[in-house]
């Protein structure tokens, strides 16, 4: 047999503590809010440290990315003016003094240009 309570006696539920009842929906849960603060921290830390990361990387891959289609497209544009110049109905060693001399001028701008 259960035992029973006094007539006065309050049920666990709504025990009071302070003068405030426990399970007070006014009263603010400080797990949440802990819970809460910690995520924003870590968000905060996340955004900051890792954010930077990754746009340094996707630069880097981007940039490698470039680099090798421009090196591929300038190897395969000087073969395609070698040949389009060596189609010119003139001797050979023609088309090889035009780029010669194209490839000179170019170097010497850059060397122009140039900071010593």
């Amino acid at each position: 047999m259960a035992a029973q309570r006094p007539a006065g006696d309050a049920s666990p539920a709504s025990t009071r503590l302070g003068g405030a009842s426990i399970d007070s929906p006014a009263e603010p849960d400080w797990t949440e809010q802990v819970t809460d603060l910690i995520v924003d921290l870590v968000d905060n830390v996340r955004d900051k440290t890792t954010g930077p990361i990754l746009t340094v990387a996707r630069g880097l891959v981007y940039g490698t990315i470039i680099l090798v289609v421009a090196s591929v497209l300038m190897v395969a544009g000087l073969v395609l003016g070698g040949r389009v110049i060596s189609l010119i109905p003139v001797p050979e060693f023609v088309s090889y003094a035009v780029l010669g001399a194209l490839f000179t001028v170019v170097g010497m701008v850059c060397w122009k240009r140039r900071h010593p």
